[in-house]
């Protein structure tokens, strides 16, 4: 009787848990490279190899769950790998360890305590790139032809040939990348270094050629072909006659063609059903362009109809046209409104008012230095942000206006004063009553009727 032995499920503590959500930031998540990073912090922690997967499906857990480690936790790690990262350590030391039962050494059943696992071994150093190390990966990179596909294939195989320590294609990309931009060699050596490289390159094909041509490869004799066999291939299926009548009354009527996008079909399925159609295309003849794309619409439709592809539906003119707003207006507005959520945030944050980790995400993913810089610095400068946004928004609106109002008067000045009047004229106005209107009337008269003499030698 076979007994399926299955490995006992990892149990995660505390002090793991943090561990892992420390070396998760650390490894630079969303790389290239990331999983092979956090595997190796993780065993520089001291603790058993895990892969990558199983990690990052931990960490996925440990977001998700927000019981195993508390946001203010997983924020407090990240900022300690941030400034790990950048080198700085402007936080006092704080002891972030946990006591858990989980972790230190066993014990037997007959109570001695066993001695706790070895170390994890030590890494190998890290190559040091020599000059004549630099010069060769550029040599081999340039003779590989670069400018075609594969190119690093066939450094990684040529760089194996050397005497050099063997090396992945992402460490012989890196360190080209490396050698180009940070100014290892110069760039008249890179130019020396390529030029040669090409000239190595064509004289080993010219060589290759003339071997060729001094020895030509002996002649195949073909196996004579009925020509019966020939016949029957180059006639190929018949069309079916159902399929073809559908074909004639599409390109009578065109406007009956419903074709709609076909990308999101398997493709196998797409070109299984082209295929059946390739005898019906041949048989009909297109003597212009507009025959030629009536019955690639065709083709199209009859398509659509065989995979079951809903046709499109009917555009309706129903809908109102909207009033657009100009693309730099939208553009400013949106980043005012994201300013705005993120001040919300930020100031949420620094009253310890917000728990959810995906918003403490975002704000640190948006203000990296935000560790080094803290709270109020970094709330005072999206501040200014926003007032400078908000600013130009109004100087854009008033610019806008004032170039309406010159062409305006400009052009109609009639329709202009018209314009100021409304814009100026009072929403609500007063009533008035014929009593007014006649004390207003004998108030005038009683000054521009009644002669007044002045005194001319005041």
């Amino acid at each position: 009787m076979s007994t399926n032995t299955r490995k006992p499920r990892k149990v995660w503590s505390k002090q793991e848990n943090l561990d892992l959500v420390y070396c998760y930031y650390s490894s630079n998540p969303g790389t290239s490279g990331s999983w092979k990073r956090l595997e190796r912090l993780w065993e520089d922690k001291g603790h058993d190899p895990l892969t990558g997967a199983k990690l990052s499906s931990q960490f996925r857990s440990i977001e998700k769950s927000g019981h195993m480690v508390t946001p203010q936790e997983m924020a407090d790690q990240r900022m300690l790998a941030g400034l790990a990262a950048s080198g700085l350590n402007i936080l006092p030391e704080v002891d972030l360890t946990v006591n858990d039962n989980t972790a230190g050494p066993s014990t037997s059943a007959n109570g001695d305590t066993t001695d706790p696992p070895p170390p994890p071994p030590t890494r190998a150093p890290r190559t040091k790139w020599t000059t004549e190390m630099n010069i060769t990966l550029v040599f081999i990179h340039s003779y590989s032809q670069p400018e075609k596909r594969g190119v690093w294939t066939r450094v990684e195989e040529r760089w194996s040939k050397t005497t050099y320590p063997s090396k992945t294609d992402d460490q012989l990309r890196s360190q080209l990348r490396s050698i180009t931009q940070s100014g290892l060699l110069s760039p008249q050596k890179l130019m020396e270094i390529r030029t040669a490289a090409v000239a190595d390159r064509e004289a080993t094909e010219s060589a290759r050629q003339a071997v060729v041509e001094d020895n030509p490869p002996p002649e195949t004799i073909e196996p004579p072909t009925n020509p019966v066999e020939e016949e029957e291939e180059e006639e190929g299926p018949s069309p079916n006659p159902e399929i073809v009548e559908q074909f004639k009354k599409l390109l009578e009527e065109p406007s009956s063609i419903k074709v709609t996008d076909l990308r999101h079909v398997p493709w196998g399925k797409l070109r299984v059903a082209i295929d059946r159609l390739s005898p019906v295309i041949k048989s009909f003849e297109t003597p212009d362009l507009t025959t030629l794309n009536t019955l690639l619409m065709a083709v199209a439709h009859v398509v659509r109809e065989q995979m079951g592809v809903k046709a499109p539906s009917e555009p309706t003119n129903i809908t109102p046209r909207r009033n657009k707003q100009p693309m730099w207006l939208r553009r400013l507005e949106e980043s005012v409104a994201k300013l705005r959520s993120d001040l919300s945030r930020l100031t949420e944050m620094s009253r310890g008012a917000t728990h959810k980790f995906q918003t403490i995400d975002i704000i640190y993913r948006r203000y990296p230095l935000l560790p080094k810089k803290g709270y109020k610095q970094v709330i005072e400068e999206v501040k200014q942000r926003l007032l400078a946004k908000a600013g130009k928004i109004k100087r854009y609106k008033k610019k806008q206006q004032t170039f309406v109002d010159n062409n305006l008067f400009q052009n109609n000045q009639r329709n202009f004063y018209r314009k100021l009047e409304k814009r100026g004229s009072d929403p609500t106005p007063l009533e008035t009553t014929a009593e007014d209107q006649t004390r207003t009337m004998n108030f005038w008269k009683n000054i521009w009727e009644n002669e007044t003499g002045h005194n001319t030698e005041a």
